[in-house]
């Protein structure tokens, strides 16, 4: 059997040759590159600045996790750039202070108040007098003059042992603990009594209880003498006793009295216990009104003072203080649904950079990470050198 062999020509080896050389060449020119880029010439070359140009890049778990960076980077952005990030130049933020000027000097209320609701007194002696209801002391006594007395004598009202009653408030803590309790001297009573000075004023109530020991009007009178001289728990014993012996018709004077002494001693409670008492007894009295709007006003609750100082205007038109503190309350009503107001939005705001400041620094974090996994082509040099 004959095999022919067919020579190759030198022009037919040439194609072969010229593909095995650029094979050879290839790695010297391409060199290593993951991503490429089209010039404006149109020649196709490798991109050595791409975020994918890695350190290493045959680590396909480096380029996976360079991908998911790239992706959150991008993902961040869109996140940050959406974010409405409060300044310290906002035009609409203005100091507290500066707001509470304005709104005082501009707000029909605080206008009308005059001052400011902190600067108005809760706790004020404002009495029905006993003068006013035509009660008086014996005229004998008021006889007595100042100079003819040697001793004085204080108007005790504890000769009189009274049961255990409800209507006298016995099973109130200051009653009960009247012996632990003391309290300042109330020199405002005297701007009531116009009788001095207070020794002069006792006396002649000790005088009036030795003619009629059991009679409300003394006991009660008795009862301010102890408040002057800032004695608790004579104070409260002639006032117990005031309440027993008085006629329903003028039980509201000694109650008036004892809510009032609860109250400036901090039994608050018990204090608006007596004058709801009165009020339900007397709802046309104007003071009864406006001593529980005080009470209430101590105890916090601003909108129940505002309806009783609201009620005492209604019912004397003339009551000035009554009117006053309406204002007053209505004026910081407002002011404090402005504040509270105010703090929400700060609180908002505090929110928003808290949220702006975690996105932030995840950013850093994702692309100070990202950086380094990248390879520049000073770094591929210097990491060719190292293997």
């Amino acid at each position: 059997m004959r095999i022919d062999v067919k020579r190759t020509t030198t022009n037919e080896k040439t194609p072969v040759l010229a593909v095995l050389l650029i094979l050879i060449a290839l790695p010297e020119i391409s060199e290593c590159s993951t991503h490429w880029k089209v010039t404006e010439l149109g020649r196709i070359e490798s991109n050595e600045d791409s975020p994918f140009t890695l350190l290493r890049p045959y680590d396909l778990a480096s380029f996976l996790q360079q991908i998911e960076r790239s992706a959150r980077l991008d993902e961040l952005k869109k996140i940050i750039i959406s974010k409405d990030i409060p300044t310290s130049k906002d035009p609409n933020s203005a100091a507290v202070s500066s707001y509470q000027e304005k709104f005082y000097s501009t707000d029909a209320d605080c206008l009308r108040a005059g001052q400011e609701l902190t600067k108005f007194s809760f706790f004020e002696t404002y009495l029905i007098s006993w003068l006013s209801q035509g009660l008086t002391l014996p005229k004998d006594v008021m006889q007595t003059k100042l100079a003819s007395i040697k001793e004085f004598k204080k108007p005790y009202c504890d000769s009189i042992d009274l049961p255990f009653n409800m209507g006298t408030y016995d099973h109130f803590e200051s009653i009960q603990s009247k012996g632990n309790i003391t309290m300042y001297p109330e020199v405002d009573f005297l701007k009531s009594i116009f009788i001095e000075p207070e020794e002069y004023f006792g006396h002649l109530v000790h005088l009036a209880l030795l003619t009629n020991g059991t009679s409300w009007v003394f006991l009660t009178m008795a009862s301010q003498y102890f408040r002057l001289v800032g004695d608790y728990p004579n104070a409260v014993k002639c006032l117990q006793r005031a309440l027993y012996y008085s006629p329903k018709t003028y039980m509201n004077i000694p109650r008036l009295s004892f809510s009032n002494l609860l109250h400036k001693l901090n039994f608050i409670n018990e204090s608006l216990s007596v004058m709801m008492s009165n009020i339900a007894e007397n709802m046309d009295n104007s003071v009864f009104a406006y001593y529980i709007g005080n009470i209430y006003l101590t105890l916090g609750e601003l909108k129940s003072s505002l309806e009783w100082y609201e009620r005492a205007s209604k019912i004397d038109t003339k009551f000035e203080l009554a009117a006053l503190k309406k204002h007053a309350v209505a004026c910081h009503i407002k002011l404090e649904a402005y504040l509270e107001d105010q703090h929400d939005n700060l609180q908002k705001k505090l929110d928003q950079l808290k949220d702006y400041q975690s996105y932030s620094d995840e950013w850093f974090h994702v692309s100070s990470k990202f950086e380094l996994e990248r390879s520049s082509p000073k770094s591929q040099t210097v990491h060719k050198g190292l293997l």
